[in-house]
């Protein structure tokens, strides 16, 4: 068989030998018919399906973003000769291709040299006998733009390596087999985090992975590391390796967001039974020792909490307008707002003793803190009006217009 120039109508022959004792003699056979219409860059004679012929894998460089594989299956009988020709579109350009057995599973590979990317291919063989098919390639960085290809073993571990040689004089490199090796992870951060992080594991092997969760394949993971977001078991495995010892991770859910209820017994009851940090508002301030689910304060103000579990924080609850200790009665010792009739059943008349000029405001509020209604300007003996709002305890807030005073006490209306 011989090779012609490039796009040469007749690039490939065979020359059948027709000899006889004494009398060299060949018949020329045109391999193509019509004309060859591709760029062939390298020519391989090997029995790709497995079925004792001796088949034609032919590497073409053609075309301005891919190549082509064109595969010749020997379907001759006897002394006839004749091919069953497919062709595959690859993805990149190509310089040069070859046929040799890489994972060791006796059936002849296609390798191939990428140009522009300093990187081979190699495409399983996959063929079974009257097929021939070889699955998608995977791809090693070979340091250098690689015009030449050769597979032998290098290292006497009864693999093919690779010998790339360059172009142009830029030497050539080594690609040493390290198929059937078992890969082994490496994780670049903690494998245990809150859910939204991540974590890189890498595997030992550059090339040729192929990444499980859950012993599951994971589509499209084949890089030699993979960033991870949910927790479970990884393994990582090549075509010709056993998996990897499973590496655990663990992504643990960040707490809900808590609720604050009140309780007249115990105050601020946070809706998380454990991991709670209570704050006080403007500005946010973690107040110490308060991890309780409960909490008491000692003044009034806004107030929140938040919850860590398994290091995972959780947004801020809601604020809580707090607004007093717990109900204390109608009135306590030199409280100088007094409120009768209290209990109620529809008015009530505020009585305000303080030595103040001060324009004085009247507020009720449920004990959650939710404002109930507003009064202005009221004076010492004035009447508010509850008749309209249902049954239960209230706290009435009155507050002189300087903000220098303020006092509160408990109403319970019937």
């Amino acid at each position: 068989m011989n090779s012609g120039n490039y796009f040469s109508p007749y690039p490939f022959s065979i020359l059948k030998n027709t000899s006889t004792v004494g009398m060299p003699a060949f018949e020329r056979v045109p391999l193509f018919t019509p004309a060859y219409q591709h760029d062939p860059l390298g020519v391989s004679v090997a029995d790709l399906d497995g079925d004792g012929k001796l088949d034609l894998l032919i590497a073409n460089g053609d075309g301005a973003n891919f190549g082509f594989r064109t595969t010749c299956r020997n379907t001759g009988t006897g002394n006839s000769i004749s091919f069953e020709i497919k062709e595959t579109a690859l993805p990149k350009i190509i310089h040069t291709g070859m046929a040799g057995d890489i994972d060791g599973d006796g059936k002849p590979d296609m390798i191939v040299s990428y140009a522009y990317d300093s990187a081979v291919g190699v495409a399983r063989n996959t063929s079974t006998p009257g097929n021939i098919s070889f699955a998608d390639d995977f791809r090693y960085q070979s340091r250098l733009s690689t015009f030449g290809l050769n597979a032998v073993d290098l290292d006497g571990d009864g693999k093919q390596d690779l010998v790339a040689s360059g172009y142009n004089a830029l030497g050539f490199s080594v690609l040493l087999n390290r198929g059937g090796e078992r890969p082994s992870i490496t994780a670049v951060g903690p494998t245990s985090f809150c859910r939204g992080d991540s974590v890189l594991l890498v595997s030992s092997l550059p090339y040729s992975n192929q990444w499980y969760e859950n012993a599951v394949v994971i589509p499209g993971a084949n890089n030699d590391s993979l960033m991870v977001r949910n927790g479970g078991s990884y393994t990582v495995a090549t075509h010709t390796s056993a998996p990897s010892d499973s590496l655990l991770v663990v992504a643990h859910p960040v707490p809900d967001k808590p609720s604050i209820s009140w309780s007249a017994t115990d105050g601020l009851v946070s809706s998380a039974g454990i991991g709670n940090q209570w704050y006080t508002d403007s500005p946010t301030t973690a107040i110490s020792g308060a991890i309780e689910h409960i909490y008491k304060p000692a003044t009034e103000g806004y107030y929140l909490v938040r919850v860590t579990q398994d290091g995972c924080v959780s947004p801020f609850s809601d604020h809580y307008h707090y607004l007093f200790s717990g109900p204390t009665g109608t009135t306590s010792n030199g409280n100088p707002v007094k409120v009768t009739p209290n209990p109620t059943m529809d008015f009530i008349t505020v009585t305000i003793q303080a030595d103040t000029a001060d324009i004085y405001t009247a507020q009720l509020y449920y004990l959650s803190g939710r404002l109930v209604l507003t009064v202005s300007q009221i004076v010492s003996g004035d009447r508010i009006d509850l008749s309209r709002l249902p049954a239960g305890m209230y706290v009435l807030k009155v507050t002189g217009s300087s903000g220098r005073w303020k006092s509160m006490v408990s109403v319970i209306k019937r």
